[in-house]
């Protein structure tokens, strides 16, 4: 979506194997989603594998959340500051469990030898009269 948008119309780009198979879309047939996105979305900023499936491990670690690789990608961002949080309330939608765990492990096992820093917070808000939490990882 990144090359449509610079370009201003629909494009191609060659397939790769990714841990986001989820945002690794076949060309579009339609120009609806190219029409909406460049209506409506601000900036695409892209993120490379490892900082994906970083960010996957944070989210299991920290916040016992499985996400699929599409998922965590926004995470991914913020963790690298590709994107900044501004003045403006913001909130990143996590998604899905469709992971292949042996990609992870991989993963996991390539890293276990460093030191990671603790990232993390957790936030807790009143909905009406039951508390309810939401938690944030950057």
């Amino acid at each position: 979506m990144k090359a449509a948008i610079a370009a201003g119309h629909a494009v191609t780009v060659p397939a790769a194997k990714t841990i986001a198979d989820g945002i690794a879309v076949a060309p579009y047939r339609r120009s609806t989603p190219f029409r909406f996105a460049q209506k409506y979305v601000d900036e695409i900023v892209t993120v490379e594998e490892e900082e994906i499936a970083n960010a996957i491990l944070l989210l299991l670690e920290r916040e016992k959340t499985l996400a699929e690789g599409a998922g965590a990608a926004a995470i991914a961002a913020l963790l690298i500051k590709k994107v900044a949080i501004k003045e403006y309330p913001s909130a990143v939608l996590v998604c899905g469990g469709n992971i292949d765990v042996t990609l992870l492990r991989a993963h996991h096992r390539a890293r276990a030898g460093e030191r990671r820093p603790l990232a993390g917070c957790g936030l807790l808000y009143r909905t009406g009269r039951q508390p309810a939490r939401a938690s944030l990882a950057w």
